[in-house]
């Protein structure tokens, strides 16, 4: 999938987007981490996080550019 096709789910708040995400980058992610970290549950965890945080700030940002267009 597209990135900006990802982007839109995330916009539109369908965890789509989560599955989406881990199906394109998890791969990335969970090679950069395990080599950073080195043991696989910790691994797993900070790229479970990463995709949360991208939920999280997906939708602040949308909320905060949502208020400066209210203005």
């Amino acid at each position: 999938m597209e990135d900006s096709r990802i982007i839109e789910l995330y916009e539109s708040r369908d965890q789509q987007a989560i599955s989406q995400s881990n199906i394109k980058y998890g791969g990335y992610c969970y090679s950069v981490g395990y080599n950073i970290l080195g043991v696989r549950e910790d691994t797993e965890e900070c790229v479970n996080e990463t995709w949360i945080r991208a939920w999280t700030v997906s939708y602040t940002h949308l909320r905060a550019h949502e208020t400066v267009l209210d203005l």
